[in-house]
């Protein structure tokens, strides 16, 4: 079967990804701050090889429910791309994040209101969409309008050169599971 062979370099890849989101964190002392694209990637990479093993199913023996399984799957990546505009952070202080933001907007010379998970803008009418969990240290950030997406990337590009305090929650569980993931996989492939 296809699956058995794709399956462990694809948990060896994903096991990689998580050690060097880790290790950024815990090394580089500086959050992972990564474009939304690449998070949506990661995720169809972790379904890639049961979406393989469904469709390798189906051109042996066609059926309804493994249809649907595809359609679903589809529709989900397609769903996700659309909730998940914008950029991800990983192993961040929501406190400190918030801080850089709001001193960068002033220092821009923006008028804007900061609300429990927005930031509306005055002037250009944009409105970003921000989205953390301190306690684990990700978080999101996305721009509602696309013709003032600048803005947004204005900002990100403010914060990669900015030093933002880190949260290592995320780092820890990345590490651990990367590990065990990383063992795992080479397991499969000795195997």
């Amino acid at each position: 079967m296809l699956l058995s062979k794709i399956m462990p370099y694809s948990l060896l890849i994903m096991s990689i990804l998580f050690l060097t989101i880790s290790f950024f964190i815990f090394f580089r002392k500086k959050p992972v701050i990564v474009n939304s694209n690449w998070v949506l990637a990661f995720i169809f990479l972790g379904f890639l090889p049961t979406l393989i093993n469904t469709l390798e199913r189906l051109t042996v023996r066609p059926n309804l429910s493994g249809i649907i399984v595809v359609i679903f799957f589809l529709l989900n990546i397609i769903w996700v791309r659309f909730f998940i505009r914008g950029y991800t952070f990983y192993g961040v202080d929501s406190t400190d994040l918030q801080e850089k933001i709001k001193d960068h907007l002033d220092e821009e010379g923006y008028d804007y209101l900061i609300g429990l998970s927005s930031i509306k803008i005055k002037n250009p009418e944009t409105t970003l969409s921000v989205s953390i969990q301190p306690w684990a240290g990700t978080g999101m950030i996305k721009s509602n309008n696309k013709e003032n997406s600048y803005v947004l990337k204005d900002i990100m590009e403010s914060l990669n050169q900015t030093e933002i305090k880190t949260n290592p929650i995320v780092a820890s569980f990345y590490l651990i599971f990367g590990i065990l993931l990383f063992i795992f996989s080479v397991f499969m492939i000795l195997r």
